[in-house]
């Protein structure tokens, strides 16, 4: 997996066509002063350490984000709506939870509740949990590679895009993706 990060914190790393100066120039103050590399370092640094939350968990609906006052500025015009999405389709846009997916691949494939962790089991599930993961919530590689008991966070995408090209080839395969969703989406609506 390649990333441009090397570059904004090493000039010797820079490749010619990424524009680093044009982001480093945004990274002065907070998290560094006057030296936007160390800014830069010093704030993905402390978002590795301490993920932010994402914006999207205080959402109106799951699916507005803004302000306090434009929330309820907005419960106010549309009436009556509560925090659930009004729209069956709104629900959607909200982000799985990464544990509701384990469970809900090992119930579905009639594993057991360990059985993601097992390293060098050919079964498709560890590999669609991996793809649910990515695709549906937030779970950083790392927590992904750790639930599953792969030793490294970047064999994690390996077992996304192998996931991806049994998923074009198989009409079962993504039926079985959809219904782990269903099952996962229907444990948290009540």
């Amino acid at each position: 997996v390649w990333s441009s990060y090397p570059g904004y914190v090493s000039t010797g790393r820079r490749r010619e066509w990424v524009r680093y100066e044009t982001l480093l120039a945004a990274w002065r103050g907070e998290w560094g002063g006057s030296d936007a590399v160390t800014a830069y370092r010093n704030y993905v640094e402390a978002g590795v350490s301490d993920p932010a939350e994402s914006p999207f968990r205080e959402t109106f609906g799951g699916w507005v984000l803004g302000s306090s006052e434009f929330i309820e500025r907005l419960r106010a015009e549309v009436g009556g709506v509560t925090s659930d999405p009004p729209l069956r389709e709104a629900r959607q846009l909200t982000r799985l939870d990464a544990t509701s997916i384990f469970r809900s691949v090992t119930a579905y494939y009639d594993l057991e509740s360990d059985a993601l962790r097992h390293r060098h089991d050919r079964h498709v599930a560890r590999a669609m949990a991996a793809w649910l993961c990515r695709r549906y919530s937030e779970a950083t590689l790392s927590e992904i590679a750790s639930e599953l008991g792969l030793s490294r966070a970047d064999s994690v995408p390996c077992l996304v895009r192998r996931l991806e090209a049994r998923l074009k080839q198989s009409a079962d395969l993504t039926r079985d993706a959809e219904a782990i969703v269903r099952l996962v989406t229907e444990s948290r609506v009540v």
